[in-house]
């Protein structure tokens, strides 16, 4: 994540609270809360925070595409979910093909049920990627 890798320089103690303003200008209700949120993000309203060229400039970058990642603007119509697809594509196929749908299990069992059978569907699905991306098709 950006906050975290060093090259920035965000010193460590302040990295948690930058966070934090970060995820009030994501899960704000109202536009003009996102956008208070977002200057006291930056510095020029609010609470203080010391001012870190690097992290202005970041949200000044992402603050430009706020519609994509900002609730307060984004469009209503993703079937009433925040949701991540991909995290539910992940659990989907961890229910579908590692525990067959099966809903008790024990944990000796779930845990050998993660060690093979989903290692054997990514290898699966990884050698079929490979075939693919050789130029090679599966049909004859």
């Amino acid at each position: 994540m950006w906050l975290w890798d060093s090259k920035n320089g965000i010193p460590n103690n302040y990295r948690q609270q930058l966070m934090s303003h970060f995820q009030q200008i994501m899960y704000a209700e109202t536009p003009a809360c996102a956008e208070e949120a977002y200057f006291n993000a930056v510095g020029y309203a609010g609470s203080y925070i010391p001012t870190y060229p690097l992290w202005n400039e970041y949200l000044i970058k992402i603050w430009n595409r706020k519609e994509l990642w900002c609730l307060a603007f984004r469009d209503e119509t993703v079937r009433g979910h925040n949701t991540n697809n991909f995290s539910e594509v992940a659990i989907r196929i961890f229910k579908d093909e590692v525990l067959s749908r099966v809903k008790a299990y024990n944990v000796i069992t779930l845990i050998d049920f993660c060690a093979t059978t989903l290692e054997n569907y990514y290898s699966r699905s990884l050698r079929i990627t490979e075939i693919l991306s050789q130029g090679f098709s599966l049909k004859k």
